[in-house]
């Protein structure tokens, strides 16, 4: 028994008491493990690839176009990636297409192609490249081809 049980015998006995319960509350709130999502261990991991822009860049070149994109790359990989943690290995090749006006704000967006079929990819891409801000210059009609490939880590 140590000398602070001694001096205060009802006090520790309390504390020990109420950690015990805090403890057992939390885990008998603990949420169960969803069954939707992916096992634990080998995850796989989204790769997204962003292939070079073609269309009517305004005055910008591709290679700033391919810049700005390239800054939402993690975005992109976060859309892809949500869904790959609840299905397992897809992936596919998909087409932006998008209009930017004079002040370089991104005004219209729409999906041209896509062998994912998976909507809720596809219109997280759509929502974050109209985010995009692209340098002012003329209008532009811009398309963006991208791949998402399933990668298992080593």
């Amino acid at each position: 028994m140590g000398w602070l049980e001694r001096m205060y015998p009802q006090r520790v006995h309390t504390v020990k008491l109420v950690a015990m319960v805090v403890v057992l509350t939390a885990a008998a709130h603990a949420e169960p493990p969803r069954q939707d999502m992916a096992p634990r261990g080998r995850t796989t991991v989204a790769r997204v690839d962003l292939l070079q822009p073609t269309g009517n860049f305004g005055g910008r070149t591709a290679d700033e176009v391919l810049r700005v994109a390239k800054m939402r790359l993690g975005v992109f990989r976060a859309c892809y990636q949500k869904e790959l943690n609840r299905k397992q290995k897809f992936g596919g090749k998909l087409v932006l297409r998008f209009e930017v006006d004079p002040q370089g704000v991104v005004t219209m967006t729409k999906l041209a192609g896509s062998t994912v079929n998976d909507a809720t990819v596809e219109s997280c891409l759509l929502l974050q490249i109209a985010r995009s801000k692209f340098k002012p210059a003329s209008d532009a009609q811009i398309s963006l081809p991208m791949l998402l490939i399933p990668e298992t880590p080593r």
